[in-house]
């Protein structure tokens, strides 16, 4: 990534937030936009998040690595579905690209639970890059900012107007040809593909009823461990913007309270890397090419099923399982509680981290075979199942 120009926006009142920093179970540096910055000379890595409203952020265990002191959040502050508690750290010296700013905290993100294991350090979110010319090369996963000028072959692209009035980056989708418009959320931090409206998804689903699906499971602050389905699309419109071969499914609480009235659609990392994509952020408006050739294998769950806590306390692994997958066929149902993979005990899972990330088990090559062992009520229950290619062209 290269970085200049004026120092970034960071608005010390915000103490809650609708952080939309998706992280899956096992977090990845592949899963992300890396950028390597110093606070105060220590190296930190943090993740490029368009979708994160502050600019710079730190989770709880890197300010601690870090020895820097903390301002808690407001004791007490509600928060609505979707938002996330943050505190401040002191002021320290920060440095990215050749540029350096001095004297400047960094929010803290301080509910990431211990047991997920990332080599992240936090994020360098949307205000600190909006007013710059973006491009996004996502199948090499970079980012270049400060570009003088928007490059010449995206003239002919489609235009879309930014939001101004988020701190995310969003983009009005037109209306085009009788197919409604709406709000998008362009998000960096979320490896997955399109995540849509609860209405569009419901909508989606039931134009495509025999379409495979599958689960993931990824924490969100401000809503937890999150079950989803995903499913294939091989077109996908979203109001005049059309994507091709892209992963979809239901956007979460998190997701809908960042975009807002009129929000659509958000589209993370795998749905970006469908797209040619420049955002000239003084200028208000992002340039997309839509890109139809094949795209490589999509590393997905060839289970059909995740098993996640109930809550943050709890230590029994719950599973949801899709009709028709690998898991329903093995005799898998939802709320069984998961005990063991082939010889391996998970029942002590958050005190060995080493257990995670259970999806190392779900995207292994299709036809590899899974022992499961659950307990389902009173009964302990061992099932093999198959696992294969769910979603892809």
């Amino acid at each position: 990534m290269s970085f200049r120009g004026r120092p970034f926006l960071f608005r010390r009142a915000v103490l809650s937030l609708a952080a939309v920093l998706l992280l899956p179970v096992g977090s990845r540096a592949e899963n992300r936009i890396p950028i390597e910055g110093k606070v105060n000379g220590t190296p930190v890595h943090l993740a490029f998040d368009t979708g994160f409203g502050i600019g710079l952020v730190l989770f709880r265990s890197a300010v601690d690595e870090l020895g820097l002191k903390i301002r808690p959040s407001i004791a007490g502050a509600s928060l609505k579905p979707g938002e996330a508690r943050l505190g401040l750290t002191e002021p320290v010296r920060f440095e990215m690209e050749g540029k350096s700013f001095d004297a400047v905290p960094f929010a803290v993100l301080e509910e990431t639970p211990s047991f997920l294991p990332s080599d992240i350090q936090g994020v360098a979110g949307w205000p600190l890059f909006k007013d710059y010319i973006v491009l996004l090369e996502l199948a090499d996963q970079k980012a270049t900012v400060g570009l003088e000028t928007v490059p010449a072959e995206a003239a002919d692209w489609l235009r879309l107007r930014l939001r101004a009035d988020h701190d995310s980056l969003c983009v009005e989708l037109p209306e085009i040809a009788g197919a409604p418009g709406g709000l998008a959320l362009v998000d960096t931090g979320d490896p997955g593909g399109v995540s849509l409206s609860a209405e569009k998804w419901q909508a989606w689903k039931a134009a495509h009823p025999r379409q495979p699906v599958t689960f993931s499971a990824n924490y969100m602050p401000g809503s937890g461990l999150v079950a989803t389905e995903e499913s294939w699309a091989e077109k996908l419109s979203l109001g005049g913007l059309v994507l091709h071969h892209v992963v979809v499914r239901q956007c979460n609480v998190t997701q809908a309270s960042a975009g807002g009235p009129g929000y659509v659609a958000s589209l993370g990392l795998a749905a970006l890397g469908r797209l040619d994509l420049v955002i000239d952020g003084k200028a208000g408006v992002a340039y997309t090419h839509a890109r139809t050739e094949p795209p490589a294998a999509f590393p997905h769950n060839r289970l059909g099923a995740v098993f996640v806590p109930r809550d943050d306390r709890s230590d029994d692994l719950v599973a949801h399982v899709a009709a028709g997958s690998p898991a329903a066929r093995a005799g898998i149902r939802d709320d069984d509680l998961l005990l063991g993979i082939d010889q391996r005990d998970l029942t002590h899972w958050r005190t060995h981290p080493e257990l995670l990330p259970l999806r190392k088990y779900w995207e292994q090559a299709a036809g590899t075979k899974v022992v499961l062992t659950v307990r389902r009520g009173t009964k302990t229950i061992k099932a093999t199942a198959k696992l294969k290619n769910i979603l892809g062209p």
